[in-house]
């Protein structure tokens, strides 16, 4: 799987690493686009438990983290 690329109105100007948050939901849409911007900003690193997964019959995973 490649890097997570998220595709906001404007890039995130915030930490994820600071910032206080429960739960992270990611969906992973099988779309091929060659470019996108990053999730998180370069370099950063999250501790993150994988809690749950659940995928969907047009291919799109949602992968929640704590």
């Amino acid at each position: 799987m490649g890097r997570p690329y998220a595709d906001p109105p404007t890039p995130p100007a915030w930490n994820p690493a600071v910032v206080l948050v429960d739960e992270w939901r990611l969906y992973v849409v099988p779309v091929v686009l060659g470019a996108g911007r990053p999730l998180f900003p370069p370099g950063t690193r999250l501790d993150l438990d994988l809690i749950a997964e659940r995928r969907f019959g047009n291919g799109v995973v949602e992968l929640r983290y704590r």
